[in-house]
């Protein structure tokens, strides 16, 4: 006798850390969260957004970051090093690299070398113009990355569950 899996036959799921959803206030974050703890998706907070999250004042948000499985960048090869250089060239293009834009381009590195959805809502803003999601059809070309928001990655999930 076999058992049906519950299991959702996509990548996992990496968020970014502003998408650490320690009061619950996030509600599409709240469905994804509810669909890992039941096994249908798996979801994963890669080491530089847990760093980043820790480096806050927030208990909450240090006890939910800690609650993941933490992905490691490990950049061993030439080629992972020009891959992470490719991220950060597209994400910040001329302008000189900030500490939070090395973050998010070891995040997304991470994300892409373990073949994972990364989640986030880093759009264009002031101080990226661009932002992960602006840049995600460019990051899809140049390094494979699959990047949406948590209402794409809901309404993505939604579609899988109907399909089985």
């Amino acid at each position: 006798m076999w058992v049906l899996s519950r299991s959702l036959n996509l990548r996992p799921f990496f968020i970014d850390t502003n998408m650490i959803n320690a009061r619950g206030r996030l509600p599409f974050m709240n469905l994804i969260e509810r669909w890992d703890e039941n096994d249908v998706v798996t979801v994963r907070l890669p080491e530089d957004a847990q760093d980043e999250a820790e480096a806050g004042f927030s208990r909450n948000r240090i006890l939910k970051a800690r609650s993941y499985i933490v992905p490691l960048p490990l950049i061993r090869t030439a080629e992972e090093q020009t891959k992470l250089e490719l991220i950060q060239r597209v994400l910040c293009g001329a302008r000189p690299m900030s500490e939070s834009d090395r973050r998010d381009a070891l995040i997304l590195f991470t994300a892409v070398k373990y073949y994972a959805i990364l989640i986030t809502a880093d759009g264009a803003s002031n101080s990226q113009p661009r932002g992960i999601l602006g840049a995600a059809a460019e990051l899809k070309q140049a390094v494979g990355a699959q990047i949406m928001s948590a209402a794409d990655a809901v309404k993505l999930i939604r579609r899988e569950i109907s399909a089985q």
